[in-house]
């Protein structure tokens, strides 16, 4: 009888979940569904007891991240890497939230660390410090690390979800040269989503993706999913409202400030709620997101587009030019400057300014299909129609999937 007990006792602490296990899981399942201060609690309490587990701290920082707590997060990635953690593995999480405060050689400094230190999501930092340095005008720079992810997909059959999502992001910023890479973009990213179907960062890529490529059917389709497992995502409530815009359909606003409510520092639904602002002639409202937006990070591209855009639509020509020359000491390429300026004077009915600022977004890229596209419009609206029509022929071969 005795020998029976014991075994009892055995068998239920054996089937009992440790609290630390149990307390991951919360965090990872609450981190997935939206209920961030769960997740957030959860993960802190598994640290404590566990404070080595890198997988544990990454997805804290991420809680943090998403919700807008950057310094908060890049605190807990400096405390992990000092306190003898595993190495590189917060370096790239540290790089992520630095990025979002604008402190960009920070960010590719920790980048950096994570590539070098063989980090679990190397690949992942790879992406990061690409598009990262590709937003600052190291084109080629930029091009060598998504070639170098591309390698890494062609050398490996076995790459985790995150893994493949950075080799789409690649891909996609690739296609800017290779219109074909975007099927090899589409291809990793469904990927991603079969190599772990809880992942909603693919799903996100995907909806995005697509948005990009003027399919917002399939872009919805893509953030809905997100969107039931996780309602308040930040990032897939914007995409959702950009989605929207493209239809012009209603709820871009409700969307916009949803997103802000789960993270009110997310500065690219800050710059895109100053530009939906703008199209509906409330300037001062929109300078004043923007300047909000430019609060968080006082290096954002779009932020500064808004505020150079709601400066000049109000005729405060020195205001303008001094937020134009903040984003160009930022992105000295940075062609999306002035598509957006250019698509918010279409807004405002202002062709020929429209027409002037795309030709300034083809001079300072000439692979911004976009701006070109944007250009031929504009010269049509204004009679030009040969020089509009070799625009958009122009445009059109660069990005056939613009219908």
């Amino acid at each position: 009888m005795r020998r029976a007990a014991l075994l009892a006792v055995v068998a239920v602490a054996t089937l009992a979940p440790e609290p630390a296990a149990a307390q991951l899981r919360l965090g990872h399942s609450a981190l997935r569904s939206g209920r961030y201060d769960v997740a957030v609690e959860a993960l802190e309490r598994h640290a404590a007891e566990s404070p080595d587990d890198a997988f544990a701290h990454r997805l804290w920082a991420r809680a943090l991240i998403e919700t807008g707590r950057y310094a908060e997060a890049a605190q807990l990635a400096g405390r992990f890497a000092g306190q003898g953690g595993a190495g590189h593995e917060l370096d790239n999480a540290r790089g992520e939230a630095l990025a979002a405060l604008g402190r960009l050689d920070e960010a590719d400094a920790a980048f950096s660390s994570a590539i070098a230190g063989g980090a679990s999501d190397a690949l992942a930092a790879e992406a990061n410090r690409a598009v990262l340095r590709e937003r600052r005008g190291r084109t080629a720079e930029a091009e060598a690390g998504f070639e170098r992810l591309i390698d890494a997909y062609n050398a490996s059959a076995s790459l985790t979800s995150e893994e493949l999502t950075a080799v789409g992001i690649a891909c996609r910023h690739l296609g800017k040269g290779n219109p074909a890479l975007f099927q090899d973009a589409l291809k990793a990213f469904d990927e991603a989503v079969a190599a772990d179907p809880g992942a909603l960062e693919p799903r996100l890529a995907l909806g995005e993706l697509f948005l990009e490529k003027y399919d917002s059917v399939s872009a919805k389709e893509s953030l809905e999913a997100v969107l039931a497992a996780n309602p308040a995502h930040p990032g897939a409530n914007l995409a959702m409202a950009r989605a929207r815009d493209f239809d012009g359909v209603r709820g871009v606003l409700e969307l916009t400030r949803k997103a802000l409510e789960t993270n009110p520092s997310f500065v690219p639904a800050r710059a895109f709620l100053a530009e939906t602002l703008l199209a509906l002639e409330r300037y001062d409202d929109a300078e004043q997101e923007a300047q909000r937006a430019l609060d968080t990070n006082p290096v954002s591209l779009e932020a500064l587009a808004a505020l150079a855009g709601a400066r000049y639509l109000k005729g405060d020509q020195a205001g303008f030019e001094r937020a134009r020359e903040r984003a160009l000491a930022v992105g000295p390429a940075h062609a999306e400057l002035f598509n957006t300026l250019a698509d918010l004077c279409v807004r405002n009915r202002l062709y020929r300014q429209a027409a002037d600022f795309a030709r300034e977004a083809v001079r300072l890229d000439a692979r911004s299909w976009r701006g070109h596209g944007l250009l031929g419009l504009n010269q049509l609206r204004l009679g030009e129609i040969e020089a509009g029509r070799a625009s958009l022929e122009t445009a059109f071969a660069g990005d056939p999937y613009n219908v």
